[in-house]
């Protein structure tokens, strides 16, 4: 899957979540009205996250993932902080349909500036693994000769570094 694609995906079902709010302010009291809008929500966030975190991470450069990461996941909570606190007087002033429906509503600027920036983001894809050959890969079980020289070890080959079996072929 292409994460701009799922970047829209989760801004609808994020949109589709605060609906279930809206059915669970128009049926108070009932419990399946409370499980589907928990459940709804729960889903959508915890997919909407994921594929944030996917996104963001493609932005970053490697050198500064964590500097810029940390700015990104800033700006990104950034609004929710500012309409959080507004939310209160809004729902104060219309009520809970009104709101929960202003709120999905709002996915819509979220889109318009996604299908802006849609040409401008490369897709997010990993770049092809080629692993080595059984021949061409180091043996760590085999022990090298145990003639001892003063200030090394003895052994001819370099040492295994256990990092290296997890990055990717030509970055270490």
């Amino acid at each position: 899957f292409k994460v701009r694609r799922m970047l829209v995906v989760a801004a609808i079902a994020v949109a589709a979540s605060n609906l279930a709010f809206l059915l669970m302010a128009q049926h108070p009291s009932e419990l399946w009205a409370f499980f589907v809008a928990i459940s709804a929500d729960n889903l959508s966030q915890g997919f909407a996250g994921t594929v944030l975190v996917a996104f963001m991470s493609g932005l970053t450069n490697r050198n500064f993932t964590a500097t810029q990461y940390a700015l990104l996941v800033s700006l990104a909570n950034l609004p929710g902080k500012f309409v959080g606190g507004l939310s209160g007087f809004i729902v104060e002033a219309t009520s809970y349909q009104a709101f929960f429906l202003l709120s999905a509503v709002s996915v819509i600027p979220t889109l318009a500036l996604l299908a802006w920036l849609w040409p401008r983001i490369d897709p997010v894809t990993l770049p092809p693994v080629s692993l080595p050959t059984a021949s061409a890969r180091p043996k760590p079980w085999r022990r090298c000769s145990r003639t001892r020289r003063p200030g090394r070890s003895g052994c001819s080959r370099p040492a295994i570094r256990w990092w290296r079996i997890f990055a990717w072929p030509g970055t270490t």
